[in-house]
């Protein structure tokens, strides 16, 4: 691995955007990839444990790291993450000659003959016409998540007007056409054998037909090779297509979540619940519909001196917590632990969870009659870990899988990336009898449903994961967040980067989950300003969402955007873009797909096929009136 500094990096990043397997650009042309977990050496690594259980058993890991800081002079404190020099060809920038460096050793110099009266070798030290060689920005991936440079010289040699010979001594150089644009102008040359080949027709999905993966995964090193015969795609490094980072988010819900619990009771009944003995005894006694025996937890309410009822409480949340199959389903089961608390209104005095529920009445009834629960989360801890990636297709769902098989490392490793932020949120529920009359009475809602399910089918396939079919109140609540978000960046205090989404709605089953959670991402150390609450208080929310109504009836796109039949990356957006209802990657937890306005507000005639039509229709009364 390489043993130069060679820039720095925000700790945030290693989790999400340039975590193992990316590729990070430096300054003085350094391109580098993030080395595997196993090559991480971090001293004192109990200083940076992050402490979530709930999460830690779903993920099947023994604890998480926080990326450690870089160290300090003197200090003795941090590490530095390794990384391995990707890619090798880089090019001159004097005389355009292609190079090709050894793995992970430093950037190859020019000993290119072409400038037989000045060679760039010979240049002094301290030249300023000496220039260092600058990675080349065409690579090539597959879907297994394999990635490996360009074959420059199998490229030049490989086209129909060239032979298919090889050459012996390939000497190559990338020229720029001032008359032709694109890739078609971009000519590669081989100059020991007089042959040359343009880039068009390579970033095609068939553009590199007859070409094999190599199986490479350089972040892993020369050991980590694989077998593969997918047909490899180009793409540009620093494209978003060539790295989807997977993270496993939670919502911190004491005293399962780690941090500790929350009063003597909670204490008791942990450690109670911790005893394998009886947790086995638990376990074993839930019935069919996954609920345990009321009798068995009362009589252990009886013999241990604790709440039955709380203990009940505490027993569903555990269960709801624990891994399923390994499905998409099982994020919707994990996720309902922190709904019923989110519901609960339940409160926590360590700081790790606090909330407050003013109550519905308390809110305008022409918009409080679309919600049955209003909530200001005053605090709130979020657990972030980096679980894998994939390249070339978005990933699905998160996987039970270890170290090894997501790629992460070559040896196994019991532990994951990850980091803990505190924050504010707003929690909304929306009211679920108005959504179920909302859906069986318009059939081109459950059309529009039926197209999104049949392009998710599809894309599901090409990458083989699982298709699961979401419900028509999946696009309302996720629509109507991306909504509120681009308005709460205008009043209450934070960038729209800064604000994230967090998704509540069941997959069909019986859990009946129909929320949202809005939270802060980037707080302070205390993890709240106050902003994000002050905008859910009776008498400014009911203006929150009128505003955020009115921004989002007219796009500046429309009525293209409106009418649109799909957009956006594999057509998983209708009515929906980057003027109306997009947000930044960061905030969004389906990489801003499936939006659709009309969900929501209807369309211009006819607002009564969005879930909020009756609002529209009065606010526009209001603004003629």
């Amino acid at each position: 691995m390489s043993k130069r500094k060679i820039g720095p990096m925000r700790r945030a990043q290693l989790v999400s955007t340039f975590g193992v397997g990316s590729i990070v650009d430096f300054p003085k042309n350094l391109s580098a990839m993030i080395a595997g977990l196993d090559e991480w050496d971090v001293p004192n690594f109990e200083d940076y444990i992050v402490d979530d259980k709930r999460l830690a058993e779903r993920l099947g890991v023994k604890c998480f790291l926080a990326p450690p800081p870089a160290p300090e002079r003197n200090a003795g404190q941090g590490a530095y993450i390794p990384t391995v020099r990707f890619p090798l060809w880089h090019f001159c920038n004097r005389c355009q000659t292609l190079l090709k460096g050894v793995w992970n050793q430093t950037v190859p110099k020019c000993q290119s003959p072409l400038r037989k009266k000045e060679p760039c070798a010979e240049l002094p030290p301290r030249s300023s016409k000496r220039v260092p060689p600058i990675p080349m920005r065409f690579v090539v991936a597959c879907a297994n998540g394999h990635i490996d440079d360009f074959p420059w010289e199998e490229w030049v040699h490989s086209s129909k007007e060239s032979g298919g010979s090889p050459c012996s001594s390939p000497l190559l150089t990338i020229r720029h056409s001032s008359t032709r644009s694109g890739l078609g102008g971009i000519m590669i040359k081989c100059h020991s054998c007089g042959k040359y080949r343009s880039m068009a027709g390579s970033s095609s999905p068939t553009g590199l037909k007859g070409f094999v993966c190599s199986g490479n995964r350089p972040w892993l090193g020369p050991e980590g090779k694989q077998v593969c015969n997918a047909t490899p795609r180009m793409l540009q490094k620093g494209g978003s297509n060539i790295y989807y980072p997977q993270t496993c988010s939670s919502i911190l819900i004491p005293p399962f979540s780690g941090g500790g619990a929350t009063s003597r009771e909670d204490v008791k009944i942990e450690k109670l619940l911790n005893d394998p003995k009886i947790w086995q005894k638990i376990t074993s006694s839930v019935g069919e519909d996954g609920s345990p025996q009321k009798d068995r937890l009362s009589m252990l309410a009886d013999a241990y001196n604790v709440d039955e009822q709380k203990l009940c409480d505490t027993v569903e949340t555990k269960l709801s917590g624990l891994k399923m199959d390994g499905t998409e389903t099982e994020e919707s089961n994990y996720r309902l632990a922190e709904y019923r608390a989110l519901c609960s209104g339940s409160s926590s005095d360590e700081g790790l969870f606090s909330m407050k529920e003013p109550g519905v009445s308390k809110y305008a009834p022409e918009i409080a009659k679309f919600f049955d629960k209003i909530s200001l989360v005053e605090k709130l801890t979020e657990t972030r870990a980096f679980t894998g990636f994939s390249r070339v297709i978005p990933p699905v769902a998160v996987k039970y899988a270890t170290s090894v098989e997501r790629g992460l490392s070559l040896e196994p490793v019991d532990w994951l990336p990850a980091n803990q932020t505190k924050g504010e949120g707003i929690f909304l529920k929306l009211n679920e009898d108005r959504l179920d009359r909302w859906v069986n009475s318009s059939p081109i809602i459950r059309r529009r449903v039926a197209q999104f399910d049949e392009r998710r089918a599809r894309v599901a396939r090409e990458g083989g994961q699982e298709f699961v079919a979401l419900p028509a109140k999946f696009y309302v609540i996720h629509t109507f967040c991306h909504l509120l978000i681009r308005r709460l960046s205008f009043s209450a205090g934070y960038g729209t980067a800064s604000i994230r989404e967090r998704l509540y709605c069941d997959e069909g089953g019986g859990n009946n989950m129909a929320g949202l959670l809005l939270y802060t991402a980037a707080g302070d150390c205390e993890g709240t300003l106050g902003g994000l609450v002050n905008q859910a208080l009776p008498g400014k929310f009911e203006n929150l969402v009128a505003s955020a109504i009115l921004d989002s009836l007219w796009c500046a796109t429309d009525p293209i955007c409106i009418e649109s039949a799909g957009q956006g990356i594999d057509s998983l957006n209708r009515a929906a873009c980057y003027a109306c209802s997009l947000l930044p990657e960061t905030s969004c937890e389906c990489g801003n797909r499936l939006l659709d306005r009309v969900m929501v507000l209807g369309e211009p005639e006819r607002p009564e096929l969005g879930y909020f039509g009756e609002l529209v229709v009065e606010l526009q009364d209001q603004a003629i009136s």
